[in-house]
């Protein structure tokens, strides 16, 4: 009898995931071979084939790493997606000064680092890893370090209520003009700020929500867990972070995919039925955008429209190009690579002097913009010269995996909490985000939790 062959899931992915990079990749280099300073552009689409081919071993690892998935889908978005929307686009994006020199650069800058990521992952990494064990006495301790934070908020937020005040719930989020309704946290604090002790009030304030916003939902899925008929408000308790969306609405999905995978693994409920809400996300943004799109800018292209999102929120080729822009001497990239650094300190600005523009204010006034976020790949360029660009690309894109792998083995739900957050800030630290950012989450959040936990959980692991 005839052995009747059926491609695995995985494979069928593999085969999409390369057609669609081969489309992008033939349909931008038609549309973009006599347009100045894109010529280039298909290289894009051309090296994301080339991560993912290279990296097919890797495609096994993407139902149980989430940082992984996250890692594929926004470079996937970044390198075949966007290019796409560009090649049918006007060409105006918010990087102006200089891009037809600098495209083709940065075209050039994102290849090398997609090369380097891909070498990176290659590479065999350790995954020796010692789980935290679970007690019913670390509990104890836990709650009382939750009811102990609780109390700390209360306390603060009674001197900064503003904080509380200018988070906005999901169905509060747009105003009737389709803008966001919220606010920004350096806004409230040049808002409200009027001596220094209410300054400091309201910096603590939101250091101790962004900690709220995460740990509080996840002991509540804990908790109740134990209980026969808590799986329903368990559920409910992964939508809390939508109760409180600040100026960084991402952070909110964000802590809500972390909360479902607690969920998912508390509930031995198999990870892959997590596509469907996903999907569904994914769907309402766009419709979200679309909305805004006909709301305000129906004037213009929808191509460039989304283009121009995709561009912004995702790091594409034209913010890249803004890094070429950044001019300075050793001393002032010393300083600004410092800075990074030190600004990912709460009350760094008191405590280290630090005074001056940020590197993102400085790329901002470099290229005539407002509001945009230097890449990764863009910030080493100018920190480390053009060879050592990729360099905290290739170190992100392996915590990540290290990290997603020991948030799959991890035992302890709360330090699994920790894992999970950590890999996918790691992963789009490399594109949505950048080495700042992504610093000042994991000492702002990610740390303040960890010393919680491993306080609630001193006993010694065991090695998976």
């Amino acid at each position: 009898m005839t052995k009747i062959y059926k491609p695995t899931n995985e494979l069928l992915g593999l085969y999409v995931i390369c057609v669609a990079s081969i489309f992008s990749a033939i349909v931008v280099l038609m549309e973009t071979i006599s347009v100045e300073g894109y010529r280039l552009l298909f290289l894009l689409p051309s090296s994301y084939l080339f991560f993912v081919v290279f990296n097919c071993n890797k495609i096994k690892y993407l139902k149980s790493n989430i940082g992984l998935l996250m890692l594929f889908a926004v470079e996937f978005i970044r390198l075949v997606v966007n290019p796409l929307l560009i090649a049918f686009s006007e060409y105006k994006f918010s990087i102006t000064i200089n891009t037809a020199e600098n495209t083709p650069m940065a075209v050039l800058l994102l290849v090398y680092e997609t090369i380097a990521i891909s070498l990176a992952m290659r590479v065999r990494i350790k995954r020796d890893f010692i789980s935290k064990q679970y007690s019913e006495h670390g509990m104890k301790r836990m709650t009382f370090a939750v009811f102990a934070v609780l109390l700390i908020s209360i306390v603060v937020f009674s001197f900064a209520p503003e904080v509380i005040n200018n988070n906005v719930t999901l169905l509060n989020l747009f105003q009737e003009n389709g803008r966001f309704a919220n606010a920004e946290q350096t806004w409230i604090i040049s808002k409200y700020g009027t001596s220094f002790l209410k300054k400091l009030m309201l910096v603590l304030a939101n250091y101790i929500l962004n900690v709220d916003k995460l740990l509080i939902p996840a002991y509540i899925i804990v908790a109740i867990s134990k209980f026969k008929y808590a799986k329903p408000i368990a559920l409910a308790a992964t939508m809390l972070p939508f109760l409180l969306i600040d100026g960084v609405i991402a952070r909110s999905f964000i802590n809500c995919i972390i909360l479902l995978l607690l969920f998912f693994g508390l509930y031995k409920i198999d990870v892959k039925r997590m596509y469907k809400p996903f999907i569904l996300v994914a769907v309402v943004v766009v419709f979200y955008f679309y909305y805004r799109f006909s709301l305000l800018y129906s004037d213009r292209n929808l191509s460039s429209y989304f283009a121009s999102i995709t561009n912004s929120y995702f790091s594409g080729v034209n913010i890249v190009s803004g890094a070429f822009n950044m001019t300075g001497s050793i001393v002032s990239r010393a300083y600004y690579c410092i800075r990074d650094y030190l600004g990912s300190i709460p009350f760094s600005s008191t405590l280290f002097g630090l005074h001056g523009k940020t590197v993102s204010e400085f790329f901002n006034a470099c290229n005539d913009s407002g509001g945009q976020i230097p890449t990764t790949v863009g910030l080493c360029m100018y920190y480390f010269t053009p060879i050592f660009s990729p360099l905290y690309s290739v170190i992100f894109t392996r915590k990540c995996f290290v990290f997603g792998e020991y948030a799959k083995l991890e035992e302890n739900p709360f330090f699994k909490v920790i894992y999970i957050f950590m890999t996918i800030y790691l992963a789009l630290g490399i594109s949505m985000y950048n080495v700042t950012i992504v610093f000042g989450y994991m000492i702002q959040v990610a740390l303040p939790i960890y010393i919680i936990v491993w306080w609630a959980y001193k006993r010694r692991g065991v090695k998976v």
